[in-house]
């Protein structure tokens, strides 16, 4: 992939912070998400919110979180960067997704920012100079998540030998995952029918019927917010239509799909907060290395598997870590 840089001493000086010590004053923490509100979801916020906990900063008590959600919408995430940049943080996080962590750079908050990066890489999207010092006052953790995708797609072959045919969607938050998808198809001379979905509600129904007439012979699902709210329905879709379906997530199994593999959403919200609070305490984000999580999950569906009348292949079932059905 060909890297972008981003000219970081103009986007975001390097910020040496104040450390803030929970037993003397609250801290001020900005969250950035992409997806929905915490109340609506289980995963990275309550659970990174749950780990600063651990650490000393509790919610309520030390510190107070000015929290900005786009529940889907990415064109509204600019405008809460920008907010956020405005008020009096000790630090912000971006969590998800690569158009929150730009928006945020672009807004150029006088305060670190750590990133909780789910479906991006910092280096490769230029946010940072290197993984061990990143040069700025961006720092934190990711999953890698193209890497995960082309995982995705090599899972999908080897529990459909025989398939040839794939049908990939995409959104404006999982693109990167996508492409790679893409990429990896062509250089196996398989045929992949690509769907890019835009304005929220997709239309799922129209999706799957031009898989159907393509004969698409399975699908997958990259990660994205949109997506994961949407499993249930999606997997209703795609057992209607004898789609075996292969999620970024483990609920996508949960919920019906053939099989997912994914990163510990809970090591990255774990590494997230502790490297947030290493700069709370005064760590400079400019030498604090950016941490991948290795991590991962595979799950299957087996009542799923005997609806399609696939067996799964011994090799892949022995490297399940979470099976349904």
């Amino acid at each position: 992939m060909k890297r972008r840089t981003f000219v970081l001493a103009t986007a975001l000086a390097a910020v040496l912070p104040q450390p803030v010590n929970p037993q003397t004053r609250r801290a001020r923490l900005g969250i950035l998400n992409a997806g929905a509100s915490r109340r609506a979801q289980s995963t990275i916020v309550p659970l990174l919110v749950k780990r600063l906990a651990g650490l000393g900063y509790v919610e309520g008590k030390n510190v107070i979180f000015e929290e900005r959600y786009g529940a889907g919408e990415v064109d509204r995430l600019p405008a809460f960067a920008r907010e956020l940049a405005a008020l009096k943080l000790d630090l912000i996080i971006s969590v998800g997704s690569e158009v929150g962590a730009r928006a945020l750079i672009e807004a150029k908050p006088n305060v670190p920012l750590v990133l909780s990066a789910i479906n991006y890489d910092p280096v490769e999207t230029g946010f940072v100079a290197s993984y061990a010092r990143p040069g700025s006052s961006v720092t934190g953790a990711y999953i890698p998540q193209p890497a995960l995708a082309v995982k995705r797609f090599e899972l999908a072959r080897e529990l459909m030998p025989s398939a040839k045919r794939f049908l990939v969607f995409s959104d404006a938050l999982s693109k990167a995952q996508s492409i790679v998808v893409a990429r990896a198809a062509e250089q196996g001379g398989l045929q992949l029918e690509m769907i890019q979905f835009a304005a929220d509600p997709y239309n799922y129904e129209a999706a799957f019927k031009q898989g159907h007439r393509a004969r698409m012979q399975a699908l997958i699902v990259p990660l994205s917010n949109i997506f994961l709210r949407n499993r249930v329905r999606l997997a209703d879709l795609a057992l209607r239509h004898q789609l075996p379906a292969i999620g970024a997530e483990t609920r996508f199994a949960e919920a019906g799909f053939l099989a997912a593999y994914s990163g510990s959403a809970a090591k990255l919200a774990a590494r997230t907060a502790e490297i947030a609070g290493d700069i709370l305490k005064g760590a400079s984000p400019a030498v604090t290395a950016i941490e991948q999580v290795h991590d991962y999950e595979l799950a299957l569906n087996l009542k799923t598997a005997k609806a399609l009348a696939l067996n799964i292949p011994p090799a892949v079932m022995v490297r399940a870590m979470k099976v349904f059905g």
